[in-house]
């Protein structure tokens, strides 16, 4: 040109679409073999998926058989870290979980919150620990699996005998001025 000025206009490559979460970084040199100079100018891109949950872990539920249990439930952000609409679904296979919606559609740059809970099928089960896990889908993200535990009749510390306040096998010491320790109680 006239004023020896150029643009230059650098667009990411097709396979920038298969690329996971994250931040990239390089450099790009130009060169001028006239004047035999270089500038080095630094670039970045992030990837976001295009479909965020946050927290990203289901709970641990934990009591007697019967229930109750705790914690009962919990609330996930769907966000859409996009500049245009998107679908989503939950899949939930386990009966002693329920699930708020399990389908929408996010404006973009939108967030909506799901609550997962125990079903009252819960309380029927027998002791023992269950697992299960609720997929989070839309087309454009990965899939996003958010686990889940109940555990029934398990005991959540076995410490001696503190769990059950039996401290028939330990021995005291040490300075019982502002303290006592009961057997049993």
């Amino acid at each position: 040109s006239a004023t020896g000025a150029t643009n230059i206009i650098v667009k990411t490559a097709p396979a920038a679409t298969n690329l996971a979460a994250g931040i990239y970084t390089s450099l790009l040199t130009f060169t001028n073999r006239t004047a035999r100079g270089k500038f080095t100018v630094p670039v970045s891109l992030t990837v976001r998926r295009p479909l965020e949950v946050s927290p990203t872990n289901g709970f641990t539920a934990n009591g007697a058989m019967g229930g109750p249990f705790a914690p009962n439930s919990r609330s996930f952000e769907l966000r859409n870290q996009t500049f245009q609409s998107l679908n989503w679904s939950l899949i939930n296979t386990c009966k002693w979980l329920n699930v708020a919606f399990t389908n929408g559609t996010l404006g973009a740059s939108a967030d909506t919150e799901v609550n997962v809970s125990l079903a009252a099928l819960a309380a029927t089960l027998t002791n023992g620990v269950y697992r299960a896990t609720i997929i989070v889908t839309n087309p454009g993200s990965p899939v996003i699996r958010l686990p889940f535990t109940l555990a029934i009749g398990q005991n959540l510390v076995l410490n001696g005998g503190f769990e059950t306040k039996n401290f028939t096998n330990w021995n005291t010491s040490g300075n019982f001025v502002y303290c006592t320790v009961t057997n049993g109680l």
